[in-house]
């Protein structure tokens, strides 16, 4: 009866141990003094006790046990009451941590400041802060919620944080995906009680925002199925599946109609991926393709997928994620609603940190979630959980004022099997990735990171970007020159390419982790290109490639021994040779090169004699989101 009473006052009250055992024994001291009361007062205690048997005992034990539970609870309620009643707001703010998707940030970080601006009003002084954070890699997410490896500036039991890795946000008090079956497939990989969805807030319909010519062209606006759309449409893009949990609800969209592993419908998921892969369209998330249409000088011709929410921002001019943090205007865009899409539900999602908590942050992320109302949702191009417009969306051209009830969201099990089958309707990549790791890849870009800290990281990404489930693509890394030693010519071949999901898979980022860079040595890059070349075009199976990691400075030091001086010069015409013979064979390799501290190598002279056959990005590669610049450069390998 003690322990159970004391188990049930520790849950109420949410207490420690020791001051859960204190308030326990005043619920038996006071359950007692209760039960002594109906003992007849007729009769001394000791007397009643030696001259009656026991079983009269039973209805005082009975009014015991009652009395007991009933002091517990009651005490459990006062003191929680107690509790909320002594928060004093004004004598600490509290910054509440909001994890959301790119395309979503701007909006709810707007909200957030409303909602701490009313909370400040009404307490009179500024008892919370609402920082919003954003990350829709699906992966990622998995890696930081599941195993715990990846939340920033953070070390957790079931693995510390690799340094140099691409890290996530700080860990989130509220989670705001656009849908909820991310959720449900997370809860199942992980059975602990740290996510607790309250249920949707909003909603979005996906929608297909293309020129009003391109609308004509497409016919009626409601009422089609998207394979009828796409049909019709000219450029369709999505976002990136493994970047972005819309691009992955669009494929499972996509993928309804042919949703088995049956030889027709393997078939018909690749026609549908060849078709979007013809696009020159890409982008890691929605926001990043309306922001590359706000920038391009005529959209006629591009059709993305993308939430109805971002298409309001577009429209409104507002800031497209991070690469058009700035407001503007760009082409005019109409929306096109597919029947037989998902409408994205926004669920509310409470996230709990072991040592983290407390009772005022609660009461903060719980007001925070009953001030977000369907009607201020609306006021930023979020329909209400039921589908219904609001005044602004009804207002704007271009879209449907009509309610768009949300459909059923996928199951965890739909979305893990449109995770496989995405990676088995793509052509696989048989990919080197080189890393320079001569000793001007040891200095420093920024942020005291070096050359070969930003190289690492691209890398480390790439091998995740292309790990899907269901990939069939095949990684191995080298470095130029060979590691250890470094002095000299040789390619350090340290893995040859692995299936990325295969049981070598496991030996990537640890090749990437050890290498380092000598003092000086030689950065024979054309050489390095020459031999990968040869090793990846060897499996026909597979799209030739090879991404280089470098600060793009050829340099073949001349000594007694070395090669000639103009031994450079005869390396890149051999690699120009050895791509037109592929090319007559019809096998069409892929060079990307990401030029780390080198800006304007990409345009400049050094650059121009492969500029026919390469991928070059020169700015990103130091300073930019890896997984928006690898999106890019993956998308481009892909196109075959």
């Amino acid at each position: 009866m003690l322990t159970t009473l004391l188990a049930t006052f520790a849950t109420r009250v949410g207490t420690e141990a020791d001051t859960a055992v204190v308030w326990g024994v005043f619920c038996l001291a006071a359950s007692s003094l209760l039960a002594l009361l109906f003992i007849p007062r007729v009769r001394g205690w000791t007397t009643w006790v030696w001259t009656h048997s026991l079983w009269p005992v039973g209805p005082y034990l009975l009014w015991f046990a009652l009395g007991g539970m009933a002091t517990s609870l009651l005490a459990g309620f006062v003191l929680d009451e107690a509790g909320r009643l002594s928060y004093e707001p004004c004598e600490t703010r509290i910054d509440l941590r909001v994890l959301t998707a790119p395309e979503s940030r701007a909006a709810f970080q707007h909200l957030g400041d409303q909602f701490a601006d009313d909370q400040a009003a009404a307490a009179g002084c500024r008892p919370v802060r609402i920082n919003v954070f954003a990350q829709s890699s699906v992966s990622a997410l998995e890696d930081a919620f599941v195993h715990q490896v990846q939340w920033s500036g953070s070390t957790f039991a079931k693995g510390p944080a690799q340094v140099g890795s691409a890290l996530l946000t700080p860990q989130p008090d509220v989670w705001i995906p656009p849908s909820s079956a991310l959720v449900d497939d997370l809860l199942e990989q992980d059975q602990d009680d740290g996510l607790v969805s309250l249920g949707s807030i909003a909603s979005s319909p996906l929608v297909l925002a293309v020129t009003q010519e391109q609308a004509d062209r497409i016919g009626q606006r409601t009422g089609q199925t998207l394979q009828e759309i796409l049909a019709k449409a000219v450029g369709p893009a999505r976002p990136n599946p493994e970047t972005s949990e819309m691009g992955l609800m669009v494929s499972y969209d996509l993928y309804r109609g042919h949703f088995s592993s049956s030889q027709r419908h393997r078939e018909a998921r690749q026609a549908d991926e060849q078709r979007l892969a013809k696009t020159t369209m890409t982008g890691r998330g929605p926001a990043d393709l309306l922001c590359a249409v706000r920038r391009s000088a005529d959209a006629s011709e591009v059709a993305p997928l993308v939430s109805e929410q971002v298409l309001f921002d577009y429209a409104a001019g507002s800031p497209l994620g991070s690469l058009c943090p700035a407001s503007g205007q760009g082409t005019p865009l109409v929306a096109v609603y597919p029947s037989d899409t998902r409408a994205l539900d926004f669920p509310f999602v409470r996230v709990s940190w072991t040592g983290q908590g407390g009772n005022a942050r609660h009461q903060l992320i719980d007001r925070f979630h009953d001030w977000l109302t369907p009607g201020r949702l609306q006021t930023m191009g979020f329909r209400s959980p039921s589908g219904t417009a609001g005044d602004r969306l009804s207002r704007a051209g271009g879209f449907s004022h009509q309610g768009i009830p949300p459909g059923s969201a996928p199951s965890a099990a739909e979305l893990r099997d449109t995770r496989a089958y995405l990676g088995q309707a793509r052509r696989p990549l048989n990919t080197i990735l080189a890393l320079d790791i001569s000793g001007s890849m040891s200095q420093k870009v920024a942020s005291q990171v070096t050359k070969l800290d930003r190289a690492r990281i691209l890398a480390r990404t790439t091998v995740r970007l292309l790990g899907s489930a269901g990939s069939a693509d095949r990684v191995g890394i080298w470095s130029f020159p060979q590691w250890p030693g470094g002095g000299g010519l040789s390619i350090g071949r340290l893995l040859d390419p692995v299936d990325v999901r295969g049981p070598q898979a496991d030996r990537l980022n640890p090749e990437i982790n050890r290498l380092v860079t000598p003092n000086g040595g030689s950065s024979p890059l054309y050489k390095t290109l020459l031999e990968a070349l040869n090793q990846v075009s060897a499996d026909t199976s597979r799209t030739p490639s090879v991404v280089v990691l470098t600060d793009a400075d050829d340099s073949v030091k001349i000594g007694p021994d070395g090669p000639s001086p103009n031994a450079s010069q005869q390396w890149l015409e051999q690699v120009r040779n050895r791509i037109n013979e592929l090319h007559k064979d019809e096998i069409y390799p892929h060079i990307a090169v990401l030029a780390i501290g080198n800006r304007g190598w990409c345009t400049g002279k050094e650059a121009r004699p492969l500029q026919r056959y390469l991928h070059c990005h020169d700015q990103d590669a130091t300073d930019g989101d890896p997984e928006s610049l690898l999106t890019e450069v993956i998308a481009e390998l892909r196109r075959g």
